[in-house]
């Protein structure tokens, strides 16, 4: 799993071949992005959970872009 991969670079210590830069971040950005993605997913679904029970709309944002 990608935790494992993450400990294991963590471990040996594992860098990038051009910019010596540690592997760990590299491997942690998809996790990390897929955990703040359902975190803002979870917080818009209990806004909207909130509203209806409020009879209110629930939000539907701007749109980015014209029609």
């Amino acid at each position: 799993t990608a935790l494992e991969s993450i400990e294991i670079s963590l471990r040996f210590g594992s860098v990038t071949h051009g910019l010596r830069i540690s592997l760990v971040w590299f491997l942690a950005a998809v996790p990390l992005g897929f955990t703040l993605m359902i975190y803002r997913l979870l917080q818009s679904m209990r806004r909207d959970i909130i509203d209806l029970r409020a009879g209110r709309h629930v939000h539907e944002g701007s749109k980015l872009f014209d029609d």
